[in-house]
């Protein structure tokens, strides 16, 4: 009878507890991937993804990140995934500022047993606050929570209270979920993915796209452009010259541009420095579909998956987010590296070795029309390359997996045609 007493006086106790604890909590985003859509307020950067059988599944080769940039004003809040890792490593991230490198994290690294809580500043410099070796992370689907609520950072496994620390550093910001591989490729698949106030935390109002429209300007929809059937001619070498002028003067009477009406813009050098996927824009936007685009390329890698890259035609959604675009560059393992974005989100390449010098080189290509030729240091290295259509900007793009990753790109200029 005792013990029948003390199940029913728990019961109670629980069914009282839960709606005081339902009261507390508002549910400021939420994506289970049921239906096989993918919220608009989810945004996906690199790599590859679909949703199948309920799930979120999310392949990348060089890392990548999962945002909701609705949220740069979020202060007090819990990011929760239940996730499986395939491959590679998942960083939980909250607070994350403008620049996609400040805030706290939890890193959660099978292959190499690592799990820690650390705090990063702006210059993506991290500190670990706390870290474990007995949490053991499962080989299959678990849960995963960050939760910061004042000074206060917590992370949780299946609910277990696993690592704490305090840090006042950062007091609001945008929930991210970071993908990096660890060997080749990271896969994971999340059956959910949603961010909640804390008990006791102050509701916080949904913020708005536009908050981060006020920081970066969308671009304005470009006027059609005609289609442009064309082949490029098969050349070989191109002359190079520190006057932009007249290697664009050679590159017409190559035939590789049209003799026509023409705009060049120039750059000072670009440094990247930073972990994860960066992107620096160039020439305020300017966005063209025929283009020249030519830089010194100067990469310091630490990892065999990263890249530093010249980046085109690349389109961005209302908040500014690049969606789409064309990548040729260098990656860590002295390739010459071209990478693009289809419509359907899906990111593939191609890589030549052996015309590189130890530390880089010159990389110019030219986009025309449906055709992408690339040369290194005057010599070619892919001819007449069938690409996407597409008008955009221009920026350097960067994938790191450690802060002493250097992608210094300098000489930068691109030249804008009439097709």
């Amino acid at each position: 009878m005792l013990h029948r007493r003390l199940v029913a006086l728990i019961l109670i106790i629980i069914v009282f507890a839960m709606p005081t604890f339902a009261q507390d909590v508002e549910v400021l985003f939420s994506a289970t991937f049921d239906d096989e859509t993918i919220p608009d307020a989810l945004n996906i950067q690199y790599g590859t993804f679909d949703t199948t059988d309920g799930q979120l599944d999310y392949t990348v080769e060089a890392g990548g990140f999962i945002v909701i940039p609705s949220g740069i004003d979020w202060t007090d809040y819990a990011i929760e995934t239940e996730l499986t890792i395939l491959e590679g490593s998942v960083w939980l991230q909250a607070r994350t500022g403008s620049d996609l490198c400040s805030g706290y994290y939890l890193t959660l690294n099978p292959t190499r047993s690592v799990v820690d809580l650390s705090v990063s500043d702006t210059e993506c410099n991290f500190t670990v606050l706390a870290e474990t070796d007995t949490v053991t992370i499962p080989t299959g689907a678990f849960t995963a929570r960050l939760d910061v609520q004042g000074n206060q950072i917590s992370a949780y496994l299946n609910d277990d209270l696993i690592l704490s620390a305090t840090d006042d550093q950062f007091v609001s910001g945008y929930p991210t979920l970071n993908i990096f591989p660890t060997d080749e490729t990271a896969r994971v698949q999340f059956d959910s993915i949603q961010v909640f106030t804390l008990p006791d935390a102050p509701a916080q109002t949904d913020a708005t796209p536009e908050v981060i429209e006020e920081t970066i300007a969308p671009e304005t929809t470009p006027e059609p452009q005609p289609l442009v059937d064309i082949d490029l001619p098969p050349v070989n070498e191109i002359p190079l010259d520190e006057d932009p002028n007249r290697t664009i003067e050679s590159l017409v009477e190559l035939g590789l541009i049209p003799n026509t009406d023409g705009q060049l813009y120039t750059s000072d050098a670009v440094v990247i420095a930073r972990i994860g996927a960066w992107f620096e824009p160039l020439f305020d936007d300017v966005s063209s579909p025929q283009a020249v685009m030519s830089g010194n390329i100067f990469f310091l890698p630490n990892n065999e998956n990263e890249t530093c890259l010249l980046s085109a035609r690349i389109e961005r959604d209302e908040r500014g987010t690049a969606q789409r675009y064309l990548d040729v560059g260098i990656n860590a393992l002295d390739e010459v590296f071209i990478g693009e974005t289809a419509d359907n989100g899906e990111y593939s390449l191609a890589t030549q070795e052996g015309m590189l010098t130890a530390s880089g080189g010159n990389i110019l290509f030219v986009s025309y029309g449906d055709r992408l030729s690339v040369y290194v240091n005057g010599r070619i290295a892919f001819q007449n390359i069938e690409v996407t259509r597409r008008d955009g900007s221009f920026g350097v793009s960067s994938n790191a997996t450690t802060s002493f990753t250097v992608c210094h790109v300098t000489n930068l200029w691109v030249y804008t045609f009439d097709g």
